[in-house]
């Protein structure tokens, strides 16, 4: 446990295995990583950037040449963006059992993103 604390509170040993290999990470996405679509988008905009999740949400592998789709796949599958669709369409199953109970009651019913941006979070809602 002494270990992950250090390792979450601290920054990494310039030389080690877990800095190299993040190093390396960061590598790939700055350069091969550009042949996806997604990562492209996500590294210009911010990765939860409207326009990135946008992408995201659509799930459409596109990227250059062969290797570009194949990577932008790998990049849509990731565990984290499966979590953030499922979260989204949660959202919207609730959201719109709470609009159905408002109209029910025979009350005007009003959905305001505020903070939505360039993304259109409750376009399929509506």
């Amino acid at each position: 446990m002494a270990i992950l604390t250090i390792g979450l509170l601290g920054t990494l040993p310039k030389f080690s295995l877990k800095n190299l290999g993040f190093a390396l990470q960061r590598l790939s996405m700055r350069t091969l990583g550009r042949l996806s679509r997604g990562i492209r988008v996500s590294l210009e905009t911010g990765f939860d950037s409207g326009e990135s999740l946008d992408y995201i949400y659509e799930n459409k592998a596109r990227g250059e040449l062969g290797i570009g789709k194949l990577i932008d796949r790998g990049y849509l599958d990731a565990i984290g963006w499966r979590g953030i669709r499922q979260r989204r369409q949660c959202m919207n199953e609730a959201l719109r059992e709470c609009m159905r109970a408002v109209r029910n009651q025979g009350l005007p019913c009003r959905l305001v993103d505020v903070a939505g941006g360039a993304g259109r979070y409750l376009l399929d809602l509506l």
